[in-house]
């Protein structure tokens, strides 16, 4: 049972179970990576299905994916520790670290996602009241949203209010009777109430100034018992005298003013306001069709409210409905959030939470990093470097296969060549002859179109000549001074000093731009050429290359041109 135990876990750490068996001494150490991995992987699928707990509510959903979150996190696990081999030499220890860096991070963000669900369940007292909170706060917030509406009618309201006011006393502003009454009633408002406070002050401060004089006494009858009919026996006893000092009675006499000018304020003030609601009354109709107006204006505002008011508890209803609904994973995490402030203990206990997950998911690379290198590593290594060398073995054999197929290709390929050469060779000696025997063709028909037309200028000079002779004969001196000159038009040129054979074929003989055959190696192209300079000079356009050449010579059976680019000289025969 303990073997099996230990081959489960050395399968979860990744190793060669293969080599291990010729290693007896690694086992322990690769279980006990094993070991970690698993039991990383067993809190994973319990963190990841009590998250998707609070996400779907299902346990069909919750459980199936915290399962398949374990076995990613196993997986995940399991490739960073096989990831890591040691060194053969000390030294190399900070390369190893280094490379381990990268996977020393992915294990941290892999710990926080293991650890925040754990973390929800081990707070869920605390987190359930702290939900509360919120949820109260999102119903108030939802209450105090749906107030803001009420108070906005309310201020259109307060706003049309204080409209009709302004437009009453727009009307009343026209009597100036009635705006001196306005500036004076407020006057004698105030007036009255300084009096009135006057007046009370007064009064507190009078019994101050009392005092009993010794040196005046009054007899006062004093009840000492009764008799036998129940009726009381009194007694003369003298006491002093209470009198009032000077500055009480100056205070009791200013109240007395106080009291007849209170009353004379009053009366003014009454008449003041009798004669402002006489006005007021004037305008009666003025103000009721101001009324009117406000009270029509106010009436969207009012319904708007009312509407606001009956809606209000099935608002607030909803607002509860969907706070108390609210219950998923992310609520959870903002009230886990809101109770690990700084340094608190719920902080505290959070972070040595995630500490110890963190610990546990870097724990197997911390292993692999300080051990030793032992015997599974020489032996994985030297198994490594077997398969590489039969690869790169294999890799040559492979090239030197393509090498040799590669050179027959090119000798078929040069086989195929030169029978081509030959072909096409042919090809263009058959061409080039009948090309040849084409043009030949056509410069004897062209002789002999040339000698009838002669013979027939000939033919009308003499007949010319019969009726006059003077003229006949200055005609017939000149054509036999100015010989009839060569022409390159119409002719094969045959371009000497190249082995290759290049035949050039003027046509037509127009000034204007006239058609050009090239012909190399038994193939033709098509150019463009024309006179320049009186006939001095030919520009020859080719291949979209243009170039100019002076005649230095021409004559029927060769031609000499000079390029005036480089002053090379080419010659052709006929």
């Amino acid at each position: 049972m303990v073997e099996q135990i230990t081959n489960f876990f050395i399968l979860c750490s990744g190793a060669d179970r293969k080599i291990l068996e010729q290693c007896p001494t690694e086992k322990p150490k690769y279980a006990g990576i094993g070991a970690t991995i698993f039991f990383t992987a067993v809190l994973a699928t319990i963190s990841g299905g009590y998250a998707m707990h609070f996400v779907f509510e299902n346990a069909y959903i919750s459980i199936p994916f915290g399962i398949l979150w374990g076995i990613i996190i196993f997986n995940l696990d399991r490739y960073i520790v096989l990831s890591i081999k040691k060194a053969a030499k000390k030294e190399e220890f900070k390369n190893e670290l280094w490379t381990a860096f990268p996977r020393f991070v992915i294990a941290i963000f892999l710990a926080i996602s293991i650890s925040k669900p754990l973390e929800l369940r081990l707070f869920n007292s605390r987190i359930e009241k702290e939900l509360g909170s919120i949820k109260r706060a999102s119903v108030a917030e939802c209450e105090n949203e749906f107030n803001k509406k009420i108070d906005e009618q309310n201020g259109r309201l307060k706003s049309l209010e204080d409209g009709k006011g302004n437009e009453k006393q727009k009307v009343y502003s026209s009597n100036e009777i009635y705006n001196d009454l306005k500036n004076e009633i407020p006057k004698n408002e105030k007036a009255i109430e300084d009096l009135n406070t006057e007046y009370k002050t007064n009064k507190k401060e009078i019994p101050q100034y009392y005092y009993a004089d010794e040196n005046d006494l009054v007899p006062k009858k004093k009840v000492v018992s009764k008799d036998a009919d129940g009726k009381p026996l009194y007694e003369i006893e003298y006491v002093p005298l209470i009198k009032l000092k000077p500055e009480g009675k100056r205070l009791v006499e200013r109240n007395k003013e106080i009291e007849q000018e209170l009353e004379t304020q009053k009366k003014i003030l009454g008449d003041q306001k009798a004669k402002k609601d006489t006005i007021e009354k004037s305008f009666v109709k003025e103000i009721a069709a101001i009324d009117a107006k406000y009270e029509e204006l106010k009436k969207p505002p009012l319904s708007e409210i009312d509407r606001l008011n009956k809606e209000k508890p099935a608002f607030i209803y909803d607002c509860q409905t969907r706070a108390e609904k609210s219950n998923d994973l992310l609520q959870r995490l903002e009230a886990l959030g809101n109770l690990s402030k700084w340094f608190n203990p719920v902080w505290w206990a959070s972070m040595i939470i995630t500490i110890l997950i963190m610990l546990l998911e870097c724990a197997p690379i911390i292993v692999k990093l300080l051990s030793k290198r032992g015997p599974y590593d020489d032996k994985l290594e030297e198994i490594e470097y077997k398969h590489y060398i039969d690869s790169k073995k294999s890799i040559s054999d492979m090239n030197d296969e393509i090498n040799n197929l590669i050179k027959e290709i090119q000798e078929l390929n040069k086989l195929k060549g030169e029978t081509r050469v030959k072909s096409e060779k042919a090809k263009l000696d058959a061409e080039l002859k009948a090309n040849t025997e084409l043009l030949n063709d056509i410069a004897k028909k062209q002789a002999e179109l040339a000698q009838i037309a002669i013979d027939k200028w000939y033919q009308e000079e003499k007949d010319k000549l019969k009726n006059n002779p003077n003229y006949h004969y200055a005609k017939e001196n000149t054509s036999t001074t100015n010989p009839k000159p060569v022409s390159v038009e119409e002719k094969l040129w045959r371009l000497t000093g190249h082995q290759d054979q290049i035949y050039y074929y003027f046509k037509n003989g127009t000034p204007s731009p006239s058609e050009l055959i090239y012909i190399e190696k038994g193939e033709s192209k098509i150019g463009k050429w024309e006179f320049l300079n009186n006939k001095t000079m030919l520009k020859i356009d080719l291949d979209n290359a243009i170039r100019t050449y002076d005649i230095v010579s021409l004559t029927d059976g060769g031609m000499k041109l000079r390029y005036t680019g480089t002053n090379d000289h080419l010659e052709f025969i006929h």
